[in-house]
């Protein structure tokens, strides 16, 4: 049977820097110790938090998110992406501009098929190899357009 992923604590997360005003970490949660968890990230790397609140606007990757959080450095520049992202990489559970139900999706699936494949091959063995071909496209009008192309077949043999 696949095991359900359960995605309440994840954090996803995307950065809007394309902003007069400064750059944007918006989250995809509007939970209080998420958010704060969060901040937490950003500050411990010597970013400001200068705002948080509820988003209104779609970003720039035309996904809504719930809630924003605006951060500067403390010449005030906003941050590049890479500081950002160190920060952020801190935290359990963090995705970049995934949605949950992707995420879960994704993993539900795969968990499925891993399943599938446990009963077929099982009490039984499994070979696997690859052979690898190099073959000659010939151009009889453009010899110079000749080319060896390589080319890999897997095969896969399951034996009872």
């Amino acid at each position: 049977m696949a095991m359900k992923l359960s995605t309440d604590d994840l954090i996803v997360w995307y950065y809007d820097d394309r902003n007069v005003t400064g750059g944007y970490v918006l989250l995809d949660s509007d939970d209080p110790p998420t958010i704060q968890r969060v901040q937490n990230a950003l500050t411990s790397v010597g970013l400001l938090c200068r705002k948080q609140g509820a988003c209104f606007r779609l970003a720039h990757n035309r996904k809504m998110y719930k809630t924003f959080i605006r951060v500067a450095k403390p010449s005030g520049d906003s941050p590049e992406r890479a500081e950002i992202r160190a920060a952020i990489r801190a935290l359990p559970n963090a995705h970049y501009d995934a949605s949950p139900v992707e995420i879960r999706a994704y993993f539900n699936g795969l968990r499925e098929k891993i399943d599938q494949k446990d009963e077929e091959i099982k009490g039984s063995l499994v070979i696997s190899g690859v052979h690898n071909y190099l073959i000659f496209q010939a151009n009889k009008a453009y010899p110079d357009r000749s080319r060896w192309i390589r080319w890999n077949k897997c095969l896969t043999f399951t034996i009872p």
